[in-house]
Parts: structure tokens; C-alpha cells; sequence
């Protein structure tokens, strides 16, 4: 708690506004992973019996996670999305949920800043996404080697900015750190 108060001396602009990000996430806008992690079956019924309940639902996502100041979603592409989604049906996307906010198994993120993944990681930093981590938590609980910021971009990265996160992509992969790692 002393690290969080002394923030605004410890950590840079960016990261800053990165914690600002999460606060507000944390506060505002985690109700969804309540619901996923704990009663993803029922949402899954509601939003797979309405096409236009998941437009809403993956709407306000793009809203609130995107970069809307760079990239405006046009609307074939939402709904590519919406029917990518409901097509397969809504559930299998939020069971996901379940299983990692779990208390325990395998994939349980309770257990995210109890251990250190020593496998050499790359990380790309979009500044609308809303959980980026300051670079000593990160150092906390990986071997990152690899990290780039843009300038724009959001959780959804892929669709805003493909050519930026292809390029890190690129960029990471052809690296000898992973290269190096690939033959031990």
C-alpha cells in the first residue's frame, strides 16, 4: 500500500496513467467478470438467445476498451464480431472466466503475483488498454525481455492496430532471446 501512495514519485507518466486506468476499471467496469467468473452458463443463455443482447454487450466493450480517439469500429466489423460470437454460441467465450478466477486449478489468476514465469516474455503496451502494468510489477512476475509502447491502441490491438502488434510480433519472435530459447 506504502508503493500505491508513493506512485506519484515512484513511477513515470505513463505508468501513472496506468494505474489511473485500472482504479477506474477496478471501480467502473470489472462487473462483467463477476458475472463471467461466477454464473457464465446464465449470461451465456441470454446472450446466445438474442443476437442483438450480444451486440450490446460486445458493443460496450469496444467503446470502453478501444482506442475511439484512433480507430472507430465500422459497423461490418462489429457485426463479423457479434455473429463470430453467437454463431459458436456466447458461452464458451465466458466460461473462460470461470476457470481463471477460480480459487484454485491450473489456470487460477489468484495465483498471478505468487509465482515467476522464468520463460523469456514480450510485452506490447497500448495505451487504452485498461490493465497495463507499471514495469516493476511486470518484473515481479516475469522474465520480460521485450517491450515496445505505441502511442494508440487498446485492448483490442489486433483490429485497432494490427500492423503495430504484427510488427512486435515479428520483431519478438525473430529476437535471439527467442531464438536462444527455442534451442535449450
Amino acid at each position: 500500500m506504502a508503493r500505491l501512495m508513493l506512485s506519484p514519485y515512484l513511477y513515470s507518466v505513463r505508468e501513472m496513467d496506468s494505474i489511473k486506468k485500472m482504479q477506474y476499471y477496478q471501480k467502473e467496469q470489472n462487473g462483467y467478470l463477476k458475472v463471467q467468473g461466477t454464473r457464465p452458463q446464465s449470461l451465456g443463455f441470454g446472450l446466445g438467445d438474442s443476437p442483438i443482447g450480444l451486440l450490446g454487450w460486445l458493443v460496450e466493450k469496444f467503446y470502453e476498451w478501444m482506442d475511439v480517439a484512433n480507430y472507430q469500429m465500422p459497423d461490418d466489423e462489429i457485426l463479423t464480431f457479434v455473429m463470430m460470437h453467437w454463431m459458436q454460441g456466447a458461452t464458451p467465450g465466458l466460461r473462460y472466466y470461470k476457470m481463471a478466477f477460480a480459487e484454485e486449478g491450473e489456470f487460477s489468476t489468484k495465483k498471478t503475483f505468487t509465482r515467476y514465469f522464468n520463460v523469456p516474455t514480450g510485452l506490447s503496451h497500448f495505451p487504452q488498454e485498461m490493465s497495463l502494468s507499471p514495469y516493476d510489477w511486470v518484473a515481479w512476475v516475469a522474465n520480460e525481455q521485450f517491450r515496445r509502447e505505441h502511442d494508440r491502441g487498446g485492448h483490442f490491438a489486433a483490429v485497432e492496430c494490427p500492423e503495430l502488434l504484427v510488427q512486435d510480433l515479428r520483431d519478438w519472435f525473430s529476437s535471439d532471446v527467442v531464438r536462444s530459447a527455442m534451442q535449450g
